[in-house]
């Protein structure tokens, strides 16, 4: 099986990822955040979950294909590992690290926490941000791989309150777990929400390429990575 020569330096995978990243990012300076529904600005928070989820699964394809060649990997190797592939979550990039690199386990695992805004019950306005641990991040990236799911098979529109379907699997949480509730059976992406996705993929990704890379003797640059405030 032939191998690739000489692999790309794994910073070009982190570079195009933050590139694609500061899409959703100039999205969210777009919105006005004043008091009272947005109007039309209201499609910026679908737009900036959909931005932010196809940069994530771009970067974990090709970050994973680069780290896959400087482990010795062929082309038809890597064409079968990531062409597997079915809309990949935080934890199935995780796996695949852990996989290719089992020493990178106990850093990508590690205990760490991610700041999202959490929404108050039914009825009650306002929002707070707590930090949420590792092992929640991965399940949450889930719940938000279902909303993509729903916003890009027009299940939903994402900028109004509205019912969001189960997942196609009783395994995945239901998009609704991560999003604002606002009835009975209505939830709300908001841009808060929008906020939060931007923020468990990007930074999530980060975390686990980190990991990768501290055992295969590379350096990262992530001082560019927008910032979702």
């Amino acid at each position: 099986m032939p191998t690739i020569v000489t692999p790309p330096d794994p910073q070009i995978s982190v570079d195009k990822f933050i590139r694609a990243m500061k899409t959703p990012h100039k999205l969210l300076s777009l919105h006005p955040r004043s008091v009272g529904h947005p109007g039309n600005s209201a499609a910026l928070s679908p737009a900036i979950v959909l931005t932010s989820i196809s940069a994530f699964e771009g970067f974990a394809e090709d970050f994973t294909a680069i780290m896959l060649a400087h482990a010795g990997a062929g082309f038809v190797e890597i064409a079968q590992a990531v062409g597997k592939w079915n809309n990949p979550a935080l934890p199935e990039f995780a796996g695949r690290a852990k996989q290719d690199y089992p020493a990178a386990a106990a850093a990508i695992d590690a205990p760490t926490s991610i700041s999202v805004f959490e929404f108050p019950h039914v009825g009650r306005p306002g929002s707070v941000q707590r930090a949420h641990a590792w092992s929640r991040i991965l399940t949450e990236s889930r719940g938000w791989m279902q909303v993509r799911h729903a916003l890009t098979h027009g299940l939903t529109t994402g900028w109004r309150s509205e019912r969001w379907p189960p997942p196609l699997r009783t395994t995945d949480p239901p998009a609704s777990s991560v999003l604002r509730q606002m009835s009975a059976t209505e939830h709300s992406l908001g841009l808060y929400g929008a906020i939060n996705c931007a923020r468990i993929y990007s930074l999530g990704a980060r975390k686990i390429a980190e990991g990768v890379a501290g055992v295969s003797g590379h350096s990262l640059d992530w001082s560019a990575l927008p910032e979702f405030e």
